[in-house]
């Protein structure tokens, strides 16, 4: 019998939650790992009102891996006006099946309801908040750091919980059977690198033999790296895992100049590899999607939205490719 390859995503929901659409659709075994310190929009409003987990990446990924086809567009519809105005329908699914069953019976619950097979773990299960020190400034708030203008700049970076939290414990099982560990692609300080920063998910995916793969971002926030290269993530993202990234995907060719005209006033394109080092295997891949991204007008972030993402078969095919070829 062939062993199905075991892969584990890490990361957010916006740019993860395409690439997990389209992985879902293949002969693997997926697991998907996604971070809860999200504190912006509809997701910041719901858990300083409950006090809940962060709902909106979870509500995402569910959303995107759903074999209901009417689900998607119902789960991410956003409400116009009223007092729920900008609220997605997921995001007060979540917070209503957290409140009634509690984190993990609560998600296994919308899996059930909403036709998920793949398993999906949030980071933690302890709802917190972000803190980053930057070159000895603290701020305050995962969505306040992401367009902190120092951070591109900065020689000194800490990334923390308050209160400290805890991995959610299947997520160092998961890690430690996967065979192929995927982080990204999404925002680097918004929802990718949270997940490092609850306690043990760093240790867990220091001791993993797995590949340690990072599919890069179509766009980058202009705050967040120095020149905007791949180089310039993958250099984020070892510093904070203390792992070496084997490989990383990434989008060749170039944007056209139609494409980066849906560009928000708040994201640059990434410019090339950079100076990357030659351990790290780079993979060039067509990884753009057909359509650009509708964004709601109630959206409380519809402006720093971005509408350039990757396609879901683009995407799971560059990961199934490198896969075979370290066969």
């Amino acid at each position: 019998m062939t062993v199905r390859p075991r892969i584990v995503t890490i990361g957010g929901g916006s740019g993860m939650s395409r690439v997990v659409q389209g992985l879902a659709r293949l002969p693997i075994d997926l697991s998907v790992i996604v971070s809860t310190s999200d504190d912006g929009g509809s997701t910041g409003v719901l858990v300083r009102e409950y006090g809940i987990l962060s709902p909106g990446d979870i509500r995402q990924n569910l959303s995107a891996l759903s074999s209901h086809e009417a689900a998607a567009p119902l789960l991410e519809h956003r409400f116009v006006d009223g007092p729920i105005a900008g609220h997605p329908l997921g995001n007060l699914m979540v917070t209503a099946a957290f409140q009634k069953f509690g984190v993990e019976q609560g998600i296994e619950t919308l899996r059930q309801l909403w036709g998920v097979s793949v398993d999906l773990s949030p980071g933690t299960l302890t709802p917190h908040g972000a803190m980053v020190r930057i070159d000895g400034v603290d701020v305050a708030g995962q969505f306040a750091v992401c367009y902190d203008p120092r951070l591109a700049k900065a020689s000194e970076i800490q990334l923390s919980t308050n209160p400290s939290v805890s991995v959610n414990p299947r997520c160092p099982k998961v890690i430690a059977a996967a065979d192929l560990i995927l982080i990204g692609p999404g925002n680097l300080y918004g929802t990718i690198l949270w997940n490092f920063t609850y306690r043990g998910m760093v240790e867990a995916l220091q001791s993993t033999r797995a590949r340690i793969v990072v599919m890069a971002n179509l766009m980058n926030s202009k705050a967040q790296l120095p020149h905007g290269t791949v180089a310039d993530l993958i250099e984020r993202i070892e510093r904070v895992i203390g792992k070496l990234v084997t490989d990383v995907v990434y989008q060749d060719p170039p944007l056209s100049s139609d494409v980066l005209q849906k560009a928000t006033d708040y994201e640059t394109p990434v410019v090339g590899l950079g100076n990357l080092p030659s351990r790290v295997q780079a993979h060039p891949c067509d990884l753009i999607g057909a359509s650009p991204r509708l964004v709601a007008t109630s959206d409380q972030l519809k402006n720093v939205r971005t509408h350039i993402r990757h396609d879901p078969e683009k995407s799971a095919t560059a990961v199934l490719q490198l896969l075979d070829k370290r066969r």
